[in-house]
């Protein structure tokens, strides 16, 4: 890890050297400051889900999750884990939270910071300090270009923490937030990168150290009709995996491709192989496939629609050795549980509010069936219904069936329905009901699935200048 931590700081050198050499315009941004072009937002909100309390919320869960709950090292510190009841979290006391971002910009670098501040519920007291979570993220980048020969090329580095972060088409790493880099150079519609993420291990539970992925790709290729094609092959590597003890590379390569139509529609695909040492662990087991198909529009400047419909499949040696060992709260800590955190909504790691609307589907829903090939059809619908007086109808789907090897079939019926209203740009005030909620009892920030639902309660703000 001493390479990886030299190697970073020559990153950093290589942004404030590139940026001394930037010859692009920045985008217009709100304010002006000196050669600055400056923009600052602020984001907060409060959520709150009520239950019956005369009696425990109970969850679904696969029978397999189940087992691994009730069995799991945390259940001698927690034995609501051994039950079906729905475990403590934010959501249940009336969490709020807030986030402050600056967004600097000028000649091709961009410095962004965001704080996100949080008060994890009103029912531990005002200024509850074991409750109360403040966390800063960054991320710097510098675009510039250069001519050769005639010839335009255009590169890029940033570094710091990626939202929602995607790499290829998403068959491993999407909907997660990293820490890491990114090194790009570009001419025409060919683009060579270098992604390097950070430690995975620590910050989702995968059993990952550090994961680098190199690619080259075309982009946003005309293929005539307003239908364009993205496409990009490369080789990834665990930095620090020893898997290969077990006849599994930490390495191996992806391929993916997709086509877009009037950026209404995308169809697309990615297939991952993994390496092996030992032929026996060949074959379609050592795989792991995305096809997807995605509509987003606006119907009669009525209704505001996206669709998702998907089908992945995890083979289980794609898969073998990268879930975490459940040793100890990452999400939440426990009065009486030594060796980890204290506290019940905050551990070692925060399970950020905002994250509580993210799709189900990640990588790490999969890595947990350990030994099993597994395979998934997902269907995500998000539609918003404009109602005179700034009101609408709110519909959230995410429905993922869940279907694994020596095991029986589950779906994951997730919804959230309600009634939304805007007083004022910006803001918005929401009743609905729904069967999500927050799950701090994995390595990775998730969802339970309540039999009953709840009505849930939102007001979020923003403004911006």
């Amino acid at each position: 890890m001493a390479a990886v931590g030299r190697c970073s700081k020559l990153i950093a050198l290589a942004v404030v050297l590139i940026a001394s050499h930037s010859n692009l315009t920045a985008e217009e941004r709100p304010t002006r400051l000196g050669v600055w072009d400056i923009g600052f937002d602020v984001t907060g909100g409060f959520i709150d889900q009520g239950y019956n309390p005369e009696g425990p919320t109970r969850v679904r869960m696969p029978a397999y999750v189940k087992s691994e709950r009730m069995n799991s090292p945390m259940a001698a510190y927690y034995s609501t884990l051994k039950t079906d009841e729905l475990t403590d979290n934010p959501l249940l006391h009336g969490a709020m939270f807030a986030h402050a971002a600056l967004d600097a910009r000028s000649a091709g670098l961009r410095l962004f910071c965001k704080l996100i501040m949080e008060h994890r519920g009103t029912s531990y007291g005002t200024y509850a300090m074991r409750d109360v979570a403040v966390v800063p993220t960054f991320l710097v980048s510098v675009d510039t270009s250069f001519a050769i020969g005639g010839e335009t090329f255009h590169a890029g580095v940033e570094g710091g923490n990626f939202d929602d972060h995607k790499l290829y088409e998403g068959l491993t790493i999407y909907n997660m937030d990293v820490q890491g880099y990114n090194l790009h150079l570009k001419w025409k519609n060919l683009k060579l990168s270098l992604d390097h993420i950070s430690d995975l291990g620590v910050g989702i539970g995968l059993n990952i150290d550090d994961q680098a992925d190199y690619t080259v790709s075309v982009e946003d290729v005309s293929l005539g009709g307003r239908l364009k094609l993205d496409a990009s092959a490369g080789y990834f590597e665990y930095i620090g995996s020893d898997d290969s003890a077990n006849g599994l590379r930490g390495n191996g390569v992806n391929v993916s491709a997709a086509l877009r139509w009037k950026d209404r529609v995308r169809l697309y695909t990615q297939v991952g192989i993994r390496g092996v040492d030992d032929p026996s662990l060949g074959g379609v087991k050592r795989c792991a496939n995305l096809v997807g198909l995605s509509y987003q529009d606006e119907l009669k400047e009525k209704l505001d629609l996206s669709l998702t419909g998907e089908y992945r499949y995890y083979g289980r040696y794609f898969n073998e050795g990268q879930t975490y060992d459940g040793t100890c709260f990452l999400y939440r800590g426990y009065e009486g549980y030594s060796g980890c955190s204290s506290w019940n909504t905050v551990g070692a790691q925060l399970y950020p509010l905002h994250m509580f609307y993210r799709p189900f589907s990640q990588w790490a829903v999969y890595t947990d069936y350990e030994g099993r090939d597994v395979q998934s059809f997902i269907f995500r619908a998000d539609a918003a219904y404009k109602l005179p007086g700034n009101c609408s109808l709110i519909c959230n789907l995410d429905f993922n069936y869940m279907d694994v090897s020596n095991e029986d079939p589950f779906l994951y019926p997730f919804y959230n329905l309600g009634f939304g209203w805007s007083p004022a740009h910006g803001t918005t005030i929401a009743v609905s009901h729904t069967n999500r909620a927050m799950n701090l009892d994995k390595h990775y920030p998730t969802l339970y699935l309540t039999k009953e639902g709840t009505v849930m309660f939102v007001v979020q703000s923003a403004i911006s200048f």
